[in-house]
């Protein structure tokens, strides 16, 4: 029995490690467990930063890909993300805050998001300048109550598409956790727009080049999707790989991050091709003076390009990718995949491209590489699955009401498929891992050592798993007490499940009240005598050719004869 430490990103991670009978299972890894919010402590402001996107995406296409065997940074520090808790969870900090995985959310929350109710843009909307940056037409706006907006347009043959995505897509972000901008729909007439005075105000021939590109409503209003502008001096982008220098609250290596990792998920789920740092940004809050992390512009996410309906090689193939090239290039371009010989026509003008059939929750792909995307392990992927896995039908049809499409049918048919890819999404992510959650010491025999543990099985509650369908295959080791025990069981209904862990020859119940719930490791508790693991499989009853699920591992603490176990750790 040892202790192994190492170092991982200036951070001490400690290991218990040994072996048993039967062979070794997994160590618990004591790593520091992170703090809530502990990256807002007061640090000096940094400078604003002006990041040119162009060599950052170049690097990710080429080195990123094609490099990704003989990068440093890869093999260094390709494993499990490092700020997770030695529960496999994230804790809430300024680039995520726990909201649908912690509590019950509303219709009414999912409609507002991020935005407060009554906070609306108020007329006149005073026209300060033109938006300069990004592919699709807008306006700075002053608006009545002296607060300011991005104006955005939807293409004109495709009135509602950018800005009903936008809307939707930033609701769901919000609710999953992530910080996002307050955004809402719009409509005015033009008679609400003011023209700023000044040398280089725009000017009203400026005004109508930019409402040219777009097209008015049937009552001649404008609709546009409304950014408030961030509570904050911005700081520039943050980008998906190493930190920010200037910032000391900036301590995990970003591709290590299980919150950026597991954003994967989420922008597969949604379509967002478009997730690239240039669609971030960091803003200063003060007091108490720290950074925090924002996601921004969802406009290219479900069926919108932004500019154009989204179309089949979007979601399944880089802007550039480099082993697709590679493939075709021997080939003069004879090489094909699925989406180049597909024909298609968008589901709606106002829906654009979004498919159901053709979605793949593993092998989606963003335009661009990202380092955090290609970092991410099945336990990011469960991770972000089980996000997803709370949105619940009425959640998301109110998310889609948010975004105020055109009719009824627009509503309902693009509800239905976020509805269908959310299933697929779960049920692909689930599959791969052993979704035990919750677990729990719920009695012992002491005269034994046998115990019964609770756990509640994501996969039969949310992954479309049967328990009919369903058995636990379960091994556990003590070396302190020398004990090694295998076993098998099968669930009980839809419900919390149970697993009793026992000798084969063991008196085979419990007697005794438990250790009582989960605690948090205390530096007390690091002595590998006292630290058991049990590893814990679900998987079906019949298992197919496909991969087995990565098993669960549970960590218990012997507490003492009296007390017995608990569980101090959960690793997936």
């Amino acid at each position: 029995m040892r202790a192994r430490l190492s170092l991982v990103t200036g951070m001490a991670t400690v290991a218990l490690v040994g072996c048993a009978r039967g062979g070794s299972l997994p160590p618990l890894v004591l790593r520091p467990e992170p703090i809530p919010y502990a990256d807002t402590l007061p640090i000096h402001e940094p400078e604003e930063r002006e990041v040119s996107e162009i060599w950052p995406l170049i690097r990710e296409s080429t080195v990123g890909e094609l490099g990704q065997p003989f990068d440093p940074d890869d093999w260094i520090y390709r494993n499990e993300a490092l700020n997770v808790t030695h529960f496999d969870e994230v804790v809430n900090s300024a680039w995520f805050e726990h909201r649908i995985t912690r509590r019950q959310i509303t219709t009414e929350e999912i409609r507002l998001g991020p935005t407060a109710a009554g906070d609306r843009p108020r007329p006149p909307y005073v026209v300060t300048r033109l938006k300069s940056t990004g592919i699709s037409p807008g306006l700075w706006i002053e608006d009545g109550k002296g607060d300011v907006y991005l104006f955005k347009f939807d293409p004109p043959d495709n009135l509602y598409l950018a800005s009903a995505a936008n809307t939707i897509a930033n609701r769901l972000f919000w609710a999953a956790g992530y910080h996002v901008p307050q955004d809402l729909i719009v409509a005015f007439d033009t008679t609400s727009l003011v023209l700023a005075t000044g040398e280089e105000a725009p000017t009203a021939a400026d005004v109508r080049g930019i409402l040219g590109r777009t097209a008015p409503l049937p009552d001649g209003r404008y609709r546009a999707i409304a950014s408030k502008l961030l509570p904050g001096p911005p700081k520039g982008p943050f980008r998906f790989r190493d930190t920010r220098k200037d910032d000391p609250n900036d301590y995990y290596l970003h591709q290590n991050r299980r919150e950026l990792r597991g954003l994967y998920v989420l922008s597969a789920w949604t379509n967002h091709v478009d997730m690239r740092f240039a669609n971030t940004l960091d803003v200063w809050v003060n007091p108490p003076g720290y950074l925090r992390h924002y996601l921004q512009d969802f406009g290219a996410t479900l069926g919108s390009g932004t500019i154009r309906p989204h179309n089949p090689r979007e979601g399944m193939e880089y802007n550039f990718d480099a082993w697709a090239f590679l493939a075709r290039l021997p080939t003069f371009g004879f090489y094909r995949v699925g989406w180049e010989e597909k024909d298609y026509e968008i589901i709606d003008p106002s829906i654009g491209w979004l498919p159901v059939e053709e979605y793949d929750p593993g092998s989606w792909k963003a335009n661009w590489p990202n380092a955090a995307f290609r970092s991410a392990t099945v336990a990011d992927g469960y991770w972000g699955a089980k996000i997803v896995a709370r949105f619940r039908d009425e959640l998301i049809r109110a998310a889609v009401e948010a975004g105020e499409l055109p009719d009824r049918l627009a509503t309902d048919t693009l509800t239905a498929i976020l509805i269908a890819r959310r299933d697929k999404t779960v049920g692909h992510w689930f599959g791969r891992v052993s979704p035990v959650e919750r677990p729990r010491v719920d009695c012992m025999d002491p005269s034994g050592g046998g115990f019964g543990l609770e756990f509640e099985d994501l996969g039969i509650r949310h992954g479309g798993r049967s328990p009919f369908g369903t058995r636990y295959e379960w091994e556990f080791r003590d070396e302190g007490r020398d004990r090694y025990w295998k076993g098998s069981a099968v669930p009980f209904g839809t419900g919390p499940q149970r697993v009793y862990v026992a000798p084969p020859d063991g008196p085979g119940s419990c007697r005794n009240p438990p250790a009582g719930e989960h605690r948090l490791l205390r530096q007390a508790d690091i002595d590998a005598d006292r630290i058991a693991v049990l590893r814990l499989r679900a998987e079906k009853a019949q298992p197919t050719a496909t991969p087995r699920p990565r098993p669960a591992n549970v960590y218990l603490l012997w507490v003492g004869e009296r007390e017995g176990y608990t569980v101090v750790g959960l690793e997936h």
